[in-house]
């Protein structure tokens, strides 16, 4: 577990490069993941590592494959919201194909987030805000009502935007320790 922990606070660090010292290339990135034990490379924590950090070194279409690939053979949250927070746009087909998915998890608040943002980073509002009514109907979540704020301040409508924003700030309130 402390060696897992280790290499996916490395795949962080490149992620974030802008925070760290460390910045890698993209081929020092493969080269890590090459090093890196086998067993890992199945874990959907280090695929989903992974895949954000070829993401922020531009090589998001890449890293969609890599998670919709994995999706397709193993369910996992982490693959769900990884894929949701790519910077690389979804294509039409693989967002279709994230839709499916939503036959087999029709309940799944993760699932319904990653398409909101994923149909918000293409420009389609009203969908994006489909999904995230229908995602906060399955219960508040601070996440789920800052991009609905943001899609329907995308749409026009501040008064709307404004009341998810309060309502996600006043949950994540509670939710912060002191």
């Amino acid at each position: 577990a402390i060696e897992m922990d280790v290499y996916i606070g490395h795949l962080a660090q490149v992620a974030s490069h802008s925070r760290s010292s460390i910045e890698w290339s993209e081929k020092e990135l493969r080269n890590f993941w090459l090093e890196v034990p086998k067993y890992f490379r199945s874990s959907s924590v280090f695929v989903s590592s992974y895949a954000i950090a070829l993401d922020h070194l531009g090589r998001g279409e890449e890293a969609q494959k890599l998670l919709l690939k994995r999706l397709k053979s193993q369910w996992h949250p982490v693959l769900i919201e990884s894929l949701g927070k790519l910077n690389h746009p979804l294509s039409e087909g693989n967002q279709i194909l994230l839709e499916e998915f939503l036959v087999r998890f029709p309940d799944d608040q993760n699932l319904l987030l990653a398409l909101g943002r994923v149909c918000a980073r293409l420009q389609k509002f009203v969908q994006a805000c489909d999904h995230l009514e229908k995602a906060l109907q399955l219960g508040s979540n601070p996440e789920v009502l800052l991009q609905l704020s943001e899609a329907k301040a995308e749409m026009g409508d501040h008064a709307a935007s404004a009341k998810f924003l309060r309502r996600g700030l006043a949950i994540a309130s509670k939710n912060i320790t002191v």
